[in-house]
């Protein structure tokens, strides 16, 4: 039952992504507004992300998570569809607030499950399968975005409203966990120095490894930010195409989720070197593309690196926390991290195109790929160098790097 509830609450990362087909459609709806404010209609959630995921270790030390789960489902319903009736485009983005705050909770809770409750090859199995419902929730969500945006900007908001479905499993699925205050002695065995808890003892190699998805998550925005006014604006196609294109980068996320138990056993800790240095290959892709044919193979080869990169990560970034109490707070890092890359990626790419004298959407496509494929090189040479210090040291490298190492010990 544990597990379904996990599954369903993937689908809460899906929700964000419903309004960017539509973006095309914002921007004729209120042509006299910036199109970085209306940027900002897809940005706010993840600022909101980066807030709440540094207090969600907090808010679950109070709460249980499965109150967590369904007070963001419920943010993510209030703060979807409302807009669906009323309001110009500053209440819209008002309640992107409320959306984000939902998003926020839910998104890290969700990661820190998968890695608090399971432990081997078993997490690593269920995190290609978060990645691949996540995935396939996405290219429906998408889909469904840009069918609804071609009818009216509003409709699409209507689509926030499917999260009840994901409200009711976690209600239904979720254990219920009782939460009790922390005992002063509790309290003070945290604050000796010798037992650190929570973004106190982390070390360095999580704080490096937890960075790495600011970079990918700006790039990746990039290409969602861009995607649809790219089209529109090119007349290569309109809210619709661009949603076929999101939802084919997330089909093959959800590929790679199905057969990533298998990439990991091959690539190991270099699983996320590679899957960035292919993310950043489809960024050249998109950025030379100039047919609707041309556009789809790029989005797939997008999908293949990302989804071969975010599932990694995310082990990685868990793996690298020896005591496991401590790992909400790595994932929490590492979730923020990722808040910080979506939100600033439409006005940092914006200065960026401005800075370098280049184009807009393709521009920033060529910027993602040299962000991309330089952290991919980084990172790999960082891991080596990591590595062989721990061997130096004569340290074994943790059991959630090498699951299969866990059967054995």
């Amino acid at each position: 039952m544990l597990k379904l509830a996990i599954i369903s609450a993937s689908t809460i990362t899906s929700f964000v992504g419903l309004t960017i087909p539509a973006l095309g459609a914002f921007v004729q709806a209120f042509p006299e507004t910036n199109p970085v404010i209306i940027k900002s209609i897809t940005t706010i959630p993840p600022l909101m992300l980066v807030i709440f995921s540094l207090l969600s270790g907090r808010i679950c030390r109070l709460i249980s998570k499965r109150n967590v789960l369904i007070l963001s489902s419920f943010c993510i319903l209030i703060g979807g569809t409302v807009p669906a009736f009323y309001g110009d485009i500053y209440f819209i983005l008002f309640m992107r607030l409320i959306f984000g705050i939902g998003y926020g909770l839910g998104f890290p809770v969700t990661l820190a499950s998968i890695m608090e409750y399971f432990q081997g090859n078993e997490r690593v199995k269920l995190m290609g399968v978060y990645m691949a419902i996540s995935s396939i929730t996405g290219i429906l969500i998408k889909l469904l975005g840009g069918y609804l945006a071609q009818r009216h900007w509003r409709t699409v908001f209507w689509g926030h409203s499917l999260i009840l479905i994901s409200m009711i499993v976690v209600i239904i699925a979720f254990p219920k966990e009782k939460k009790n205050p922390p005992s002063s002695k509790e309290i003070e065995y945290h604050q000796n120095q010798s037992n650190p808890r929570g973004f106190s003892a982390l070390k360095g190699i999580t704080y490096f490894l937890g960075i790495l998805p600011l970079f990918s998550s700006f790039s990746l925005w990039a290409f969602f930010n861009n995607i649809s006014i790219v089209l529109t604006q090119e007349k290569l196609g309109g809210p619709g195409f661009a949603s076929i294109l999101m939802s084919m980068e997330s089909l093959f996320m959800f590929s790679m989720g199905i057969i990533f138990q298998k990439i990991y056993r091959v690539l190991k800790n270099y699983t996320a070197v590679v899957g960035i240095i292919i993310f950043g290959l489809s960024f050249f892709f998109l950025s030379k593309s100039h047919t609707g044919m041309e556009f789809i193979i790029a989005s797939c080869v997008l999908g293949i690196g990302y989804g071969t990169y975010y599932p990694s990560i995310h082990l990685a970034i868990g793996g690298s926390v020896r005591d496991p109490k401590n790992v909400n707070a790595a994932v929490s890092f590492g979730t923020s991290a990722m808040g910080i890359g979506q939100f600033i990626s439409a006005y940092a790419m914006a200065a960026m195109t401005t800075l370098f004298k280049i184009s807009g959407g393709r521009g920033e496509w060529l910027l993602a790929m040299i962000l991309c494929m330089g952290g991919g090189l980084t990172g790999a040479v960082v891991i080596l160098l990591y590595y062989i210090l721990e061997q130096n040291r004569g340290r074994p490298v943790e059991q959630e790097k090498h699951p299969e190492r866990k059967k054995t010990a």
